[in-house]
């Protein structure tokens, strides 16, 4: 399935990022074409937090997208696109316009969980898209495992998640 999935062009992304910021996000989601569909996040478009054991557990990344792309995204029932950006993305002007989502990843408390729902919004890692633009959530939904793989070259010491690369050194 990762063979068939579009992993390598886009672990590719990330071993450059790698090598050379020292850190880099790519995550994992349902696919729709093939069972799973990779991400890469640019660098200084995301920011990444640790748990108590040097575990990145929670990510935000900025991203665009044109509004064509945001009705594909976002086409689950539940998902909330603001009506003001279809108005905005009227017109020939409109259909080149790029909207600006945050995607929060983090993990989510049992107590904001209910017992026995598999749904979404009840899954132990949260997954929140919000259109900056507008300031509306867009999609709160979640994971069974953390989607988000953050690789780092080497950790830029004990009290920060970011790593540095060869090229620092070099």
């Amino acid at each position: 399935e990762r063979a068939r999935s579009n992993f390598y062009s886009i672990a590719d992304m990330a071993f450059h990022g790698v090598a050379v910021f020292a850190t880099d996000l790519m995550f994992v989601e349902e696919g729709k074409k093939t069972l799973f569909n990779y991400r890469h996040a640019k660098i200084g478009t995301y920011v990444i937090e640790e748990d108590d054991e040097g575990i990145v557990d929670t990510t935000m990344r900025e991203f665009e997208l044109t509004y064509r792309q945001a009705k594909q995204m976002f086409n689950k029932p539940g998902d909330n696109l603001p009506a003001e950006m279809e108005r905005a993305a009227r017109g020939a002007q409109g259909l080149k316009k790029k909207f600006c989502f945050l995607h929060c990843i983090f993990p989510r408390e049992d107590s904001k969980r209910l017992p026995g729902r598999k749904d979404g919004a009840n899954k132990p890692i949260a997954s929140v898209y919000i259109a900056m633009e507008y300031k509306e959530c867009v999609r709160v939904g979640g994971f069974d495992e953390q989607p988000a793989m953050v690789q780092r070259f080497d950790k830029w010491g004990t009290d920060a998640p970011w790593g540095y690369s060869p090229a620092y050194l070099g």
